[in-house]
């Protein structure tokens, strides 16, 4: 039988919780979709001292999991079923999209969480899942998303050994590259046919533009244009981390470079 990767659905640790949802209101471009979704931690912007900031967010996080209790419950449950469902399809065609093979078994956590934005923790194979999607199909894209970041890593040490983990997570150029990536590969006809949905780009990515051309557009055409050539997937990262690198002003210019004031 194929080597998969073994998924386990729990509740997110609350320290983390709570580092994870300060880092996204002080510290990157997200603030404004974490207190669209949590207008109850608004008034943490008028504080002005960290230990405060942390506690409040603490005691919020505390109130809204006692308050949401049944909907994580629920959540997880469905987050667990779906992964049995379509895991281990999903794996083997990731893995096969992204030539990279799994030689055993490896295990990965998905933490339901609060927190709309889903961080992923490359270092423990583990990823944020937020407990109240819409739709099924939502949980699905971030659920496979990220499962896809942890092949796309893997496969792009082999690449670039070079590369140590901070170049992994923004706003630099390799973490801008995985992140047009995964929507590619997760709509990519073999992959796709496993989960149905469709994926897609981050609005911050739709916005910058490379010869008036959406930088997502150019990815996926490069992508398939690769996909006629027959040629190993080491070459196509090759080529479009080169084609990141001549275009760094685009990426530099970018939301994700900017931070909220403190």
């Amino acid at each position: 039988m194929p080597a998969t990767i073994l998924l386990q659905c729990k509740l997110m640790p609350l320290r983390t919780e709570v580092d994870w949802l300060y880092g996204f209101i002080f510290q990157s471009p997200w603030r404004s979709t974490i207190l669209k979704k949590h207008p109850g931690l608004v008034p943490v912007l008028t504080i002005q001292t960290e230990a405060k900031r942390v506690a409040f967010i603490r005691a919020y996080v505390r109130e809204m999991r006692h308050a949401k209790r049944r909907e994580i419950a629920k959540a997880t449950a469905a987050y667990q079923a779906l992964w049995h469902r379509i895991g281990k399809q999903s794996v083997a065609a990731l893995t096969h999209a992204l030539q990279t093979p799994l030689t055993r078994d490896k295990s990965a956590t998905a933490l339901v969480s609060l927190d709309p934005i889903c961080p992923r923790f490359l270092s423990s194979w583990s990823f944020a899942i937020y407990f109240d999607y819409r739709k099924p199909e939502h949980a699905a894209e971030v659920i496979l998303h990220e499962i896809c970041h942890f092949l796309y890593f893997r496969k792009w040490h082999s690449v670039f050994p070079e590369h140590d983990a901070k170049r992994f997570e923004a706003p630099d150029l390799v973490w801008h590259l995985s992140e047009l990536m995964a929507p590619i590969i997760l709509n990519d006809a073999d992959v796709n046919a496993v989960w149905g949905g469709r994926a897609v780009f981050y609005p911050e990515h739709m916005r910058l533009r490379i010869g008036g051309v959406p930088v997502p557009t150019l990815y996926a055409r490069m992508y398939r244009k690769w996909k006629t050539t027959n040629t190993p997937f080491a070459d196509f990262l090759r080529q479009a981390f080169a084609f990141t690198q001549q275009h760094r002003a685009t990426f530099t210019k970018s939301a994700f470079s900017e931070q909220p004031a403190g």
